[in-house]
């Protein structure tokens, strides 16, 4: 698998922050996602459909 290349919120896990360089991941549990409202802040971008049923998870392209 890729290895990111920054993490933040590993020690708390209430928001875990992984920095893939072209894309950010956010793992958030369900209150702090309510209370930062990322949608709210992206929803004017476009949306990328992303195909997950096409992807080996064991290889990276």
């Amino acid at each position: 698998g890729y290895k990111p290349a920054r993490r933040e919120g590993t020690r708390e896990g209430r928001w875990v922050l992984l920095d893939y360089v072209d894309i950010v991941v956010h793992i958030q549990h369900e209150d702090e996602r309510n209370f930062y409202a990322l949608d709210r802040l992206w929803r004017d971008c476009p949306l990328v459909e992303v195909d997950l049923d096409d992807v080996d998870a064991s290889e990276p392209s």
